[in-house]
């Protein structure tokens, strides 16, 4: 159903439709503003194990005590235990979940849109207080919420009965509405109960227990489980990481991220178990650094001991690998090994993990664990963790055969042995790079930087400034912020970061400022490709209308102001209550702010196969449809305007696009150019005109009208658009 317009005040802004486009490479995974990484929780081990399985049950059913001394925190998933480094909720451990049984009976009214908030966020702080009774804890604590998913479409196979019985609710609630009035209403109202159902329950975490990490088991999944497709690939479902956008509510709630991996047997040791595990974790850590915190938030990669359709048939030497060693390797916080009572229901089952857990696994975490402590040292001073250079090159966080040994204790515990050579430490230094601490920052974290938190960044639209390959925020945009979308997209190594500027509808809409380069719709290119240029990896850049980069570059189109590039910010560190500048803005020295800022002002403003893919994917894919868009709007305000606007939908929360109808318009690069043959059609017009209506610039007037008669010439495309605006979309 058509939404409601925010209201009637409106703040036009002179660059408020424009988009910005913020390439992560992947290939380098640290770009020049990266979020720092969030300190580990155990001192500064940059890679830390866990253990979340009932073992303590081998112990009370058959004597048999096994140690888990391998791992640096542990839980039990058993209702019995409390006070736990590792807490984990099942649904009836925390509050009143509402959910359906697998007969379809309704649990605490079974929809979130049935079930009291109130009393369930009462019942799960006493919960909370119950099974994390320390104030003080500083450990994982993991809602396990799966019966339905937050997003409607989301909703498939058994989990459809959520989406029937919403609307039957609305059925009964309504009379003389029709099918698709039910649908959306009943989507709006689950989505929006479900929302608060999982963004409370976090804050109430967070806010009972500030110094544990929170999130949701299972959060983000990456959809990616057509293992058994031929040439799989992997990579997350182009829609599944648009719907993982849209929870950007989710990961600003969250401290933590906890995505999952069961791979299943029948693909040991098969490369597409490293496929479906290195695309899990990459999601992850591309939503990581999304949120509104001033760090990336850590991803702890929950997988098992054994295959996921067979639990005691346990992980092969090459499926550890795929598993805990690629989560390494990427820059993950952690892992966190869950397994149900299958594991101890007989004395031969808890054998087999007790000389599971004393060689094979416990070689493996023993060697990773401590390869990524000694490549943080080496190259980060052990103020950061190692990440890969290219996320899909074959290089691990592993301890050299050669110059170290393991030796098994056959109690739980190893002894290591041996001292890497120059060799080896040259060979990190060449396949790995740090994401540094928050703290510190430098190509090998040597440097160090007073932190902000949270509290500094108010949780709003400011607070992603300072990320490139998050957001970048450029303009505080101060009406209908609520109305704001988010949209990233992923392709192969590379993330595309689409931030698209909200529209507010109103009877008339304001004026607008003229646009740059005459043209309604402008993209500019801003992210580092210095890495593709030294590999000699040509990317094709001739749609863009400028080239732009967020390192210090004097003299560019596009320039970001970080905020050690600024003047003289004043701020207190919340941790240490060390006053820097003045410390608050009242005590600062404004005049030598501005002496500063004016200085730098007249300072800035006068993997190979990796950038092969995103090469290809720019030629094949994202440059024909910027020049298809592009085009599209100067037509559109060509046509429609006359030239003096810029079209806007008439109904902001619509699906309708500035898109060339295929069937009007091709697209080809002929000699280097993009060109565009063709000419809209009566009924593109018509179309436009229906869905859009004319913004205008400045004191010109305009209004939407279909043209008598027209005739529009052939058009080359070359440098043809600009992105110069990235508004915080929530």
């Amino acid at each position: 159903m058509p939404g409601v317009p925010c209201g009637a005040s409106y703040q036009a802004l002179p660059l408020a439709y424009a988009l910005v486009l913020s390439w992560l490479l992947l290939l380098v995974h640290a770009e020049f503003s990266q979020k720092p990484a969030k300190l580990p929780l155990v001192g500064r081990k940059p890679f830390l194990a866990a253990w979340n399985a009932p073992l303590d049950l081998c112990t009370v059913k058959y004597n048999m005590n096994i140690s888990l001394d391998l791992f640096h925190i542990s839980g039990s998933p058993r209702a019995v235990h409390t006070g736990q480094d590792v807490t984990i909720f099942y649904p009836n451990r925390l509050g009143y979940y509402p959910f359906y049984t697998e007969q379809g009976e309704a649990v605490n009214g079974g929809l979130p849109q049935n079930c009291s908030l109130e009393a369930h966020l009462s019942k799960a702080s006493k919960d909370i207080a119950h099974f994390i009774p320390s104030e003080d804890f500083q450990g994982l604590a993991v809602i396990d919420w799966e019966y339905w998913r937050p997003q409607w479409n989301r909703n498939w196979q058994k989990k459809d009965i959520y989406r029937q019985r919403s609307r039957e609710l609305v059925s009964r609630a309504y009379i003389n509405v029709t099918e698709d009035q039910i649908e959306e209403l009943a989507r709006l109202r689950f989505e929006k109960s479900a929302m608060a159902f999982m963004q409370g329950t976090l804050e109430l975490g967070t806010r009972a227990r500030p110094k544990g990490l929170w999130g949701f088991y299972l959060y983000p999944d990456c959809h990616n489980y057509n293992v058994h497709m031929h040439n799989y690939s992997g990579y997350c479902p182009m829609q599944e990481s648009v719907r993982n956008d849209e929870l950007l509510w989710l990961w600003n709630s969250s401290t933590a991220l906890f995505p999952a991996m069961a791979i299943r047997k029948c693909h040991m040791d098969s490369i597409r178990n490293l496929h479906f595990c290195q695309n899990r974790v990459l999601e992850s850590l591309r939503l990581a650094s999304m949120t509104s915190m001033p760090y990336e938030l850590p991803t702890f990669v929950y997988t098992r001991l054994g295959y996921r359709d067979e639990a005691m048939a346990f992980l092969t030497q090459k499926d550890l690998i795929h598993t805990i060693g690629e989560s390494a390797a990427l820059g993950a916080a952690g892992f966190v090994i869950w397994g149900d009572l299958n594991l101890t229901s007989s004395r031969q089952n808890c054998s087999r993990v007790r000389t599971f857990l004393n060689y094979r696994l416990g070689q493996y975490i023993t060697n990773v664990t401590r390869a990524a402590e000694v490549c943080s040292e080496y190259l980060c001073q052990s103020n950061g963790r190692c990440v890969r250079k290219d996320p899909r090159a074959s290089h691990f966080l592993h301890l050299s055969r050669t110059s170290y040994r393991i030796h098994s204790n056959r109690n739980g515990t190893f002894t290591i042995t041996g001292w890497h050579s120059q060799h080896e430490l040259q060979q990190l230094s060449e396949r790995f790079h740090c994401h540094c601490y928050e703290g510190y920052e430098g190509e090998r974290c040597e440097s160090v930087e007073p932190t902000h938190t949270a509290d500094d960044e108010d949780r709003g639209p400011q607070s992603s400034a300072e990320s490139v390959g998050s957001a970048l925020v450029l303009v505080e945009i101060a009406s209908c912020t609520s109305l704001l979308i988010r949209r990233h997209m992923q392709h192969l190594p590379s993330l595309v970061l689409l931030t698209l500027a909200g529209l507010c509808s109103s009877a008339a809409l304001p004026p607008t400022a003229a646009p740059l380069f005459a043209k309604p719709f402008v993209v500019i290119w801003n992210a580092p490709i210095y890495r593709c240029d030294e590999l000699r990896v040509r990317l094709d850049m001739d749609v863009f209308q400028a080239i732009t980069t967020p390192a210090k570059v004097p003299n560019q189109t596009l320039t970001l102001f970080y905020k050690n590039r600024i003047g003289r910010f004043p701020y207190t560190d919340p941790k240490t209550l060390t006053q820097y500048n003045g410390g608050i803005p009242q005590k600062g020295d404004l005049n030598a702010s501005l002496q500063k800022a004016t200085k730098e002002f007249n300072q800035y403003i006068p993997s190979s196969a990796s950038c092969g893919a995103l090469a290809t994917y720019m030629t094949s894919t994202l440059n024909k449809y910027v020049v298809n868009v592009t085009t599209a709007t100067e037509l559109c305000s060509d046509l429609l305007c006359r030239g003096n606007g810029r079209c806007v939908r008439k109904s902001y929360d619509s699906d309708d696009y500035l898109h060339l109808n295929i069937n009007s318009f091709n697209i080809q690069k002929i000699d280097g150019l993009y060109k565009v043959f063709g000419k809209p059609s009566k009924t593109d017009l018509t179309a436009w005109a229906d869905k859009f209506t004319c913004q205008c610039y400045g004191d010109k007037k305009c209004v939407a009208q279909i043209p008598s008669g027209f005739e529009y010439r052939e058009r080359s495309v070359t440098g043809l658009l600009t992105v110069l605006l990235a508004a915080y979309l929530l």
